[in-house]
């Protein structure tokens, strides 16, 4: 009996981690959106080659992620998405 109670809840903590990523990963292309016509009005750099950088940077940042650590997803993310924007506007 207790092993059924135990794959549930198991079930339950998946479908509600994934759902908690799946916000995760939109408030951050939210916040890609909002950093490139920032930093589109600063500089020369359209705003599609900003959004592509930080898409990428996010992807990067998910694949780089670890949770023992102790650093919240996105606070990892916009040091992704910010780092590699920055660089970018540098090197151009």
């Amino acid at each position: 009996m207790l092993k059924i109670a135990e794959s549930e809840r198991a079930a339950i903590n998946y479908e509600f981690s994934e759902l908690i990523a799946k916000e995760s990963i939109r408030s951050c292309l939210e916040f890609i959106e909002e950093l490139a016509l920032q930093y589109t009005r600063q500089t020369l750099l359209p705003t599609t080659q900003l959004r592509m950088i930080g898409r990428k940077a996010l992807v990067r940042a998910i694949e780089h992620f670890n949770i023992d650590r102790g650093l919240a997803f996105n606070a990892h993310a916009t040091w992704w998405i910010k780092q590699s924007i920055e660089r970018e506007i540098l090197v151009k």
